[in-house]
């Protein structure tokens, strides 16, 4: 406390000093971990040194709990490091053993808590997604590693600039990633805005509760587009780099989502626009840009004409169709970081497709690059969104006419929601619909065949992932509907313009596990 007194002796000013922050201590990694020559070495030995798997959190996190036995989940391209991270965990900390699961994990909503507890697990850690299931809502303690992978950002943004260098000075973009390289879109974004590169405007959408600039398979941003529609160029370069451009090891590469192998519909076209080659491979050949193609099945084509050639699909059966993509209640989802005059393009960091495709389906119209960080490539990608929405048009109008319905929850980690199968349950109930319930880790049409002949299924409704109707609806004997889709066949949801993809958003719609009814703030699994 401080005192100034006047000349006045009736004036009198007291000054508070500002109190001292005290910044918490207690979670800090001790130097006795992350001095530890001997396990610096094992780690730079056994470990790629471009991915970063928290070993000095993850011990310390282990010491502090008192943990004697562990769980390891992570996906299958991650699982070759599991055996090496097991010797480490053993070795500097007195787990007594380390359980891995290996079941199949397709992303953050596969995370295997109850598995875990079962197998009397003291602490779980899931690696190479985010926080999708908050920590709170698991039955063991929990610890996520995203795996952070580094990469060379040198040559993402001389991609850049060789794409746009035409257009820099007004075009508006969007960065986005997987979780592995969301930490790489920021450094860009600053980088490329910066007096030197010039860029108009970069932004770094969020749609909570994923981190910002974070995609999923389900759910993404939905931005507003800018028109007139960005036109790229037709001119291919091959970039030639001076310096060691240190690539990532493309063995290292792992798949997420389900699938690997997606639909001809997802895949009209992948052009090759932009290329820079590895300086450091012994062939730059392959780098040359190129162009492919995907043709579309005969089995997806009949299909298409036929729900096509039935006028009646789209203004009898469906009731209305509606341009807004967000919830049924009419609100706009919760972008942040999204930009007030919308955007020309975007552009997706990662190796796959999957979780770009979300984006796409998401943002109809709005054109979309890809960079590669595995291959060094810059590619625009292109969605087959009429094929799609047509073939998921059939399903629903097939379904409306429905009398039986089987109702799958999904049971692989968190992917299906209790809350969710109350409410599509509630919906059936209302329509006086017979419906069973069946619970699947995973949804193959193999499994569902005797059931649809001897129960007398006439359509499913699949609680898990919304990419299974999606991607492979076509391929069931029966209609498979997503959560949004039943909701458009046997509830008041209209069918929208633009599919939606806020299966984890906050102010997702009535089909999404965040839905707030009820005076309900929380998910329910």
């Amino acid at each position: 406390l401080f005192m100034m007194t006047s000349t006045d002796s009736t004036s009198t000013t007291v000054l508070k000093s500002k109190p001292s922050v005290l910044k918490s201590t207690k979670n800090a990694i001790p130097s006795s971990i992350l001095c530890n020559s001997s396990l610096n070495s094992d780690i730079s030995s056994s470990l790629p040194s471009n991915y970063n798997f928290e070993i000095h959190k993850t011990i310390h996190r282990i010491q502090k709990s008192n943990a004697k036995r562990i769980a390891l989940q992570m996906p299958e391209g991650l699982l070759l490091y599991s055996s090496t991270l097991s010797d480490i965990f053993r070795n500097y900390t007195s787990i007594e053993s380390v359980v891995v699961l290996g079941d199949v994990t397709y992303g953050a909503c596969c995370v295997d808590d109850l598995s875990a507890k079962q197998l009397q697990c003291d602490l779980l850690i899931h690696y190479g997604h985010s926080c999708l299931i908050p920590v709170s809502e698991c039955n063991v303690s929990m610890l996520y590693v995203f795996v952070t992978i580094q990469f060379d950002v040198n040559h993402f943004i001389e991609c850049m600039e060789m794409e746009f260098h035409e257009t820099k000075s007004h075009i508006r973009l969007a960065l986005l990633a997987t979780i592995q390289f969301v930490n790489a879109l920021h450094e860009v974004q600053l980088i490329l805005t910066d007096k030197t590169h010039g860029f108009y405007h970069i932004c770094v959408p969020q749609q909570k509760p994923l981190s910002p600039g974070e995609l999923l398979g389900c759910t993404a941003p939905t931005l507003k587009p800018h028109l007139p529609q960005l036109h790229s160029t037709s001119r291919t370069h091959q970039l030639q780099l001076q310096h060691d451009s240190n690539p990532v090891n493309p063995q290292h590469s792992f798949i997420h989502g389900q699938n690997q192998n997606p639909i001809p519909t997802n895949t009209v076209t992948s052009s090759v626009t932009r290329c820079a080659p590895d300086t450091t491979t012994e062939c730059n050949a392959k780098c040359i840009a190129t162009s492919r193609g995907t043709h579309v099945s005969p089995t997806v084509s009949s299909a298409i004409s036929d729900v096509t050639s039935d006028k009646s699909v789209v203004t009898s059966d469906v009731t209305g169709v509606s341009e807004d993509v967000t919830g049924d209640t009419g609100g706009v989802a919760s972008v942040e970081g999204g930009g007030e005059y919308g955007h020309d393009a975007l552009v997706y960091v990662a190796d796959g497709r999957f979780h770009l495709e979300a984006m796409m389906i998401a943002n109809r119209g709005l054109k979309a690059y890809r960079y590669d960080p595995y291959e060094k490539r810059l590619t625009v990608e292109e969605y087959g969104h009429e094929e799609m929405m047509k073939l998921r048009l059939e399903s629903i109008t097939i379904a409306k006419h429905a009398k039986c319905v089987g109702i799958i929850l999904g049971t692989l980690g968190r992917q299906g929601s209790r809350k969710v199968l109350n409410r599509v349950i509630q919906k059936l109930k209302a329509k006086n619909i017979c419906f069973i319930t069946i619970l699947l880790s995973e949804i193959h049409s193999e499994k569902l065949q005797k059931l649809e002949s001897d129960a007398g299924i006439d359509a499913w409704i699949q609680i898990a992932c919304p990419r299974l109707s999606i991607d492979w609806g076509h391929t069931f004997g029966v209609p498979l509907l997503s959560v949004y889709e039943s909701m458009v066949a046997f509830g008041d949801v209209e069918w929208r313009h633009k599919y939606p993809m806020d299966y984890y958003a906050k102010q997702g719609g009535h089909w999404s596990n965040y839905y707030k009814d009820q005076s309900s703030t929380s998910a329910e699994w």
